[in-house]
């Protein structure tokens, strides 16, 4: 318990490092160069969060006992985890959505995709805190 405990430390950190990279670009998004380059931090941070994020779920629905074993896959782990009743149908298909999203960006470049993806990282970031701070281990 211990492990999930730190893991559940850690995924409110890359959450606030998430925030703290929105936040800037908020402020900063007159500035279009600054925009950019804080764009890039926030999708980044992005990428990092959901990743820690789903690997805190995994672990969770393991040291809670509420599943025996979980698969690798960010997406079974989601599904295990709605089927437990650990997130909602809602929650759910927002998460999915955002590890399909975290896929697109990572594996390459666009900037429309950027431009996009800074819209509706705010919304993930909103469903990965609330389900991160209802899971808390005991």
């Amino acid at each position: 318990m211990e492990s999930l405990k730190r893991r559940h430390v850690i995924v409110l950190q890359v959450l606030k490092t998430l925030d703290e990279s929105m936040r800037l670009l908020n402020e900063n998004v007159t500035e279009l160069h600054l925009a950019w380059s804080l764009s890039d931090s926030v999708i980044k941070r992005f990428e990092y969060t959901i990743d820690t994020f789903w690997k805190y779920l995994k672990l969770y629905l393991e040291e809670t006992g509420i599943v025996q074993e979980t698969t690798g896959s960010p997406k079974n782990v989601l599904r295990l985890a709605v089927e437990a009743g650990c997130i909602t149908k809602e929650e759910h298909n927002m998460l999915h959505e955002a590890i399909s999203a975290r896929n697109e960006t990572s594996h390459s470049y666009n900037h429309e995709l950027a431009k996009e993806m800074v819209q509706r990282i705010p919304r993930y970031y909103t469903v990965i805190k609330t389900v991160t701070e209802r899971l808390q281990p005991e």
